[in-house]
């Protein structure tokens, strides 16, 4: 993962970063910890027949930023889709990620 950590804002001190991936919104299949010297714009799906899907991290961070949030969860099924057996379909895995910032 390249970091993207020059992006963020400089006002902000420290960031951490945590973020399950679960397959069906049921069985964890991931976890993910960043920093504010590992973090990328995206957390990329992790599913080798995901094409295009991830959670877009830095747009939620930019959010917090704006509006001085310390502390943030969200939730989001991947935005990719997966081709089996030459059928396209959505991406079955969910993001959970939890963000704190000190500023």
């Amino acid at each position: 993962m390249s970091s993207d950590s020059n992006l963020l804002h400089h006002e902000i001190k420290f960031i951490s970063i945590n973020c399950k991936v679960k397959k069906y919104g049921i069985e964890l299949v991931e976890e993910v910890n960043l920093s504010k010297d590992n973090v990328d714009r995206i957390i990329h799906c992790g599913d080798v027949n995901c094409r295009s899907g991830g959670f877009y991290i830095y747009g939620m961070i930019n959010d917090m930023f704006k509006g001085n949030i310390k502390q943030e969860s969200q939730k989001q099924i991947c935005n990719g889709h997966e081709v089996i057996n030459g059928h396209r379909q959505r991406c079955m895995r969910q993001f959970i990620v939890s963000v704190n910032i000190d500023y």
